[in-house]
């Protein structure tokens, strides 16, 4: 020891103990101080005894000095491993847990206490800390504990947890057991919140499954495309085999007669024949191409088109039609005019074909810009008082490929960057409510 520097508080501390020593007549112990030497700081721990005469009157004092400099430098980097370990505990969201099977007591580190936003103390034992799981994960966990404590198997699970807070979080359980003569002394273990990876999990499921619902209706709307153009050509065909074919064939046998016919009177009626023959003709083309697209729509705008189709498909069918309209002064975008038209018709069609629909009404209005978006909107409603049907069936079927009515009037929508809502009650009709972003207020 004589190699150590005391300080001169050092020193005064040292006399202070030898008289405190010497004037009670009780020892003191383990007194730790700090010293400097050649080496550099020492720790030093000191016991000091009195010495007492045989009638017990202390008469001096024994002094034992031990260098606990490596038990110091030990414990020093214990402390800074614990600290490390909390603080990347806290970070990783992940704390230790050790169950002494044979006491019955249990340890937690601080940051198994954050996570459980529990305040630090005796944390809960095994049992009682298997409540604060739901029933289900309450199950399979204990299962899981007492097959690792009877087979010394580690276990790795993730299930739900409620914390002290009764906030409901995810989290990833690890197990070992400690065994000893064959049987489970202490589990020892971790814990890490996970509740943001699964919530990202499942926001990535739910992304896939729309993808797949997204191709899968990409896929039924590219064959019925297909369908419907084949099915358009096909009628297109047969409108000119059926009806065009018939009035030029006429035309014709009436040209060879009047050919052969000297008389004036068979030459004018045969003219008279083929004039209204021919009159009949542009009457089948121009309805034919009004049903392709009516040029109302490129020449006037989605208002005149809609007017005149209603009134049309009204008259052919004998339902009541009403129209309503209050649009923007501007013309709107072909692109939506032709969407809107589309899902008219489409919806018209359904009236007409499965509802027995006796009023069909179409409201189409600008509304504008609410304060959360600022965005002026066009609104497009088309309602019957037909039979109604079961939406989530009917898209279901729609998927399949039964039909392309529903889905085509969505994607429709979607495609122009819209929103649509189909609802329909059994009895009561059906309304179908899209709406058009126009403009930034």
């Amino acid at each position: 020891m004589r190699n150590l520097s005391y300080s001169p508080k050092i020193a005064q501390g040292m006399t202070d103990d030898d008289q405190e020593v010497l004037e009670s007549g009780r020892p003191k112990l383990n007194i730790v101080e700090q010293y400097e030497s050649a080496s550099g700081i020492r720790w030093v721990q000191t016991d000091k005894v009195p010495i007492c005469d045989k009638n017990g009157i202390t008469v001096g004092l024994v002094g034992f000095a031990q260098d606990i400099t490596e038990r110091k430098q030990a414990e020093e980097a214990l402390r800074k491993s614990e600290a490390i370990l909390n603080e990347t505990g806290f970070i990783a969201r992940i704390g230790g847990w050790e169950h002494d099977l044979v006491s019955g007591q249990a340890t937690w580190t601080k940051a198994l206490y954050d996570i459980d936003e529990l305040e630090s103390g005796t944390p809960p034992g095994p049992n009682e800390h298997l409540d604060y799981y739901p029933p289900r994960d309450r199950a399979i966990l204990a299962r899981a504990y007492q097959r690792a404590a009877e087979t010394g198997e580690p276990f790795d699970l993730e299930l739900q947890v409620y914390t002290a807070k009764k906030r409901l979080i995810w989290g990833r359980v690890i197990g070992r057991p400690i065994m000893q003569g064959g049987k489970c002394i202490r589990m020892v273990g971790t814990f890490q919140d996970i509740t943001d990876r699964k919530r990202a999990e499942q926001e990535r499921e739910r992304l896939f499954q729309e993808v797949q619902s997204a191709h899968g209706q990409l896929q039924t709307l590219s064959r019925h495309l297909m369908d419907a153009q084949e099915n358009e050509r096909r009628q297109i065909a047969r409108e000119l085999h059926d009806e065009i074919g018939q009035v030029l064939t006429a035309i014709k046998t009436n040209l060879q007669a009047i050919q052969l016919a000297p008389e004036p009177a068979t030459l004018q009626a045969r003219l008279e024949e083929s004039g209204t023959i021919v009159d009949h003709a542009l009457e089948q083309i121009r309805t034919l191409a009004l049903d392709l697209r009516p040029s109302l729509l490129d020449d006037f705008g989605l208002e005149s088109a809609l007017e005149w189709y209603l009134a049309r498909q009204g008259r052919r069918a004998g339902f009541v039609a009403e129209f309503s309209a209050a649009l923007p002064e501007t013309r709107l975008p072909s692109a939506l005019e032709s969407t809107c038209f589309r899902v008219v018709q489409a919806a018209v069609t359904n009236a007409e074909r499965y509802a027995h629909a006796t009023k069909v009404q179409v409201l189409l209005r600008a509304i504008a810009p609410i304060e959360s978006d600022g965005i002026t909107k066009l609104e497009l409603v088309v309602r019957d008082d037909g039979v109604g049907f079961d939406v989530s069936t009917a898209m279901e079927r729609s998927m399949r490929g039964a039909s392309l009515g529903l889905v085509g009037m969505q994607e429709r929508v979607r495609l122009a960057g819209g929103e649509i809502t189909i609802e329909s009650v059994h009895g009561q009709g059906t309304e179908i409510r899209a709406q058009f972003p126009l403009s930034t207020a």
